[in-house]
């Protein structure tokens, strides 16, 4: 019985599986995908295992969520007795892209100059940036997890859109898409100043009136 040893990196549980790899003849080498054994990472992601003289290969058949599996054929080969293989197996994180698209609330038109942020669930601040000329901002290598988006500053002439828009990564190379919409600010007519004009020229208006009555009675009079 030999001992043989490899160690996984970067991860802490996933879970491998051994195939023997059986040699036919000198030239020809045919898998026969006899299962050895099936087991799961430490805390630490080791795994050590013994293994009798002979040719294997190992690969991943599952991993932490946030990762991507790493389904490679890795092959190795006990030799000699008391040998310590060492094997590593690298796990990427999941990463996508976000496609942000600021609008009007029509959808007609697109609005550059807006400024946002992103936060992780957990209000922790990754991102600040400004739409660009066609109302877009793109990221891309966001990592797996839950995220939102604020909107820090308007574009000239719309109101401010303070609502939270989540939005979530969840499988390597994802592209997700979010849109958001801003009302534009309608300028109301103040009244106020409008009536000041309409008093005066109404009492003007009744001043005129009754000078035109005072001199209709006198000269009545002088009749």
């Amino acid at each position: 019985m030999l001992f043989s040893f490899w160690t996984c990196k970067y991860i802490k549980t996933f879970t491998i599986i051994f195939f023997l790899n059986t040699d036919i003849t000198k030239v020809i080498s045919i898998l026969e995908d006899n299962l050895i054994k099936e087991v799961i990472t430490n805390d630490n992601g080791l795994i050590e295992i013994e293994l009798e003289y002979g040719k294997y290969y190992f690969k991943e058949i599952s991993t932490l969520d946030n990762y991507v599996l790493n389904d490679e054929k890795h092959y190795f080969e006990v030799k000699t007795d008391g040998e310590i293989i060492e094997e590593k197996i690298v796990n990427e994180f999941i990463k996508g892209t976000l496609e942000f698209t600021k609008t009007d609330f029509s959808e007609s038109k697109t609005l550059p100059n807006t400024t946002i942020e992103i936060y992780t669930i957990n209000d922790e601040l990754i991102y600040t940036g400004t739409t660009d000329e066609n109302g877009m901002i793109i990221i891309d290598k966001i990592e797996y997890g839950k995220y939102y988006i604020l909107e820090k500053e308007a574009p000239e002439g719309y109101q401010l859109n303070t609502e939270k828009m989540y939005f979530e990564i969840k499988e390597d190379g994802e592209i997700v898409k979010c849109k958001m919409k801003d009302e534009i600010i309608i300028e109301v007519p103040n009244t106020e100043k409008n009536e000041v004009p309409y008093l005066e020229i109404s009492s003007l208006l009744l001043a005129l009136a009754g000078i035109g009555v005072i001199l209709y009675a006198k000269n009545k009079k002088n009749k």
